[in-house]
C-alpha cells in the first residue's frame, strides 16, 4: 500500500518562486500538497504518495530531486558534521535494503565539510544498524543530506531528474528551429500550470516550432497545436514526430477563427510578439 509520507523536494536555482509555485501545483493535480511549505528558498516539504514523489520529480521542469523526509533542523546542528536523526526512523523505511551510501547536496552557498557530514552519518547508521553496509558504487539507498545555509534535510533519495533531460530539446537542437522559441523547461512549467489533471487535453494557438506540444506530449497529454503560416506548420510537425507519441496533432489555422467544434481543457501558449509580429493588415 502507498502510504503517505513527509517529502521533501530539491528545487532548482533558476527561478525558486516559480519553481515551488510549479511543484505545488503538480502535486495538487496527484492530490496532495495540502500542507505545502517551503522551509527555505530551494527546498519544500509536503506530504506526498510515493508515487506523487516520483510523477513531480517527472512532470516538473524545476524539481531537481526528492525523497522521504527523515529529519531535518538548523545546519548550524551540523557544523561538527553529526546529522541528528533518530535511529528508528531507517526501520521504518518501506522497503528492506542492505547496502547504502550518504551524498551531501549543497545550495546557496553554504560552508560544509561534505566528506566529513558523509563519513559521521553513514558510521552513525552502521553503528544502530549492524547487518548494513557502505557501498559506493550501487547501493540499494542513497541517504542524502541537503544543506542549505539556514536549514538541513536529511532523507532516503527516491527520485532525481538526469543531468541532461532536457539538452536534446533545447530549442537549438530541435530539427525545425526558430529564433523566438521557448526553451523547454519553460513551455513544460507552462503545460504544468495549465492543466488541472493528467488527462487534461491542452491546446496551444500559437503552436510556433512546438515547444508546448512536444512537452505535453512528452507528460502524456493529447495535445494540439495551431500555426498559420505554412512554413512554420510543417516545422512544427516535424518536431512534433521527432520527439512525441501519436498523442500530439498539428493543424495549420487561424487562432482568431478556432477551427474546432471541441473543447479542450486547458490552453498553453506562448503568443507571438516582436518586430516579426504582424496583424496582416488588421488593426487592435
Amino acid at each position: 500500500m502507498d502510504e503517505p509520507s513527509k517529502s521533501f523536494f530539491l528545487l532548482s536555482g533558476e527561478h525558486p518562486f516559480l519553481s515551488a509555485a510549479e511543484l505545488q501545483h503538480v502535486l495538487e493535480i496527484y492530490g496532495y500538497g495540502w500542507d505545502f511549505h517551503l522551509p527555505v528558498q530551494r527546498v519544500a516539504v509536503a506530504t506526498t504518495s510515493s508515487t506523487a514523489r516520483l510523477q513531480a520529480v517527472d512532470r516538473a521542469a524545476f524539481t531537481k530531486m526528492a525523497g522521504i523526509l527523515l529529519s531535518y533542523g538548523r545546519t548550524q546542528n551540523i557544523e561538527s558534521g553529526d546529522v541528528p536523526f533518530e535511529d528508528e526512523c531507517i526501520d521504518r523505511l518501506p522497503v528492506n535494503f542492505r547496502t547504502f551510501s550518504v551524498e551531501v547536496v549543497k545550495v546557496g552557498g553554504v560552508d560544509v565539510n561534505s566528506v566529513e557530514v558523509e563519513k559521521k552519518t553513514a558510521a552513525k547508521i552502521t553503528s544502530a544498524h549492524p547487518g548494513l553496509r557502505v557501498c559506493l558504487e550501487n547501493p540499494d539507498k542513497i541517504f542524502t543530506v541537503v544543506v542549505s545555509p539556514e536549514a538541513y534535510f536529511f532523507g532516503v533519495l527516491c527520485s532525481a531528474k538526469p543531468r541532461k533531460f532536457f539538452q536534446q530539446r533545447r530549442a537549438g537542437r530541435k530539427p525545425f528551429r526558430l529564433p523566438s522559441a521557448l526553451q523547454p523547461k519553460l513551455a513544460r512549467s507552462l503545460v504544468n500550470f495549465s492543466v488541472s489533471s493528467p488527462d487534461s487535453t491542452v491546446l496551444d494557438p500559437f503552436g510556433g516550432s512546438g515547444a508546448i506540444l512536444v512537452e505535453a506530449g512528452l507528460m502524456g497529454h493529447e495535445v494540439l497545436g495551431l500555426e498559420l503560416k505554412t512554413w512554420i506548420c510543417n516545422g512544427m510537425a516535424v518536431n512534433v514526430s521527432h520527439y512525441c507519441p501519436p498523442t500530439c496533432h498539428v493543424i495549420q489555422g487561424d487562432a482568431a477563427r478556432m477551427p474546432f467544434r471541441k473543447a479542450f481543457d486547458s490552453v498553453a501558449t506562448d503568443p507571438p510578439y516582436g518586430r516579426s509580429t504582424t496583424l496582416a493588415g488588421l488593426g487592435f
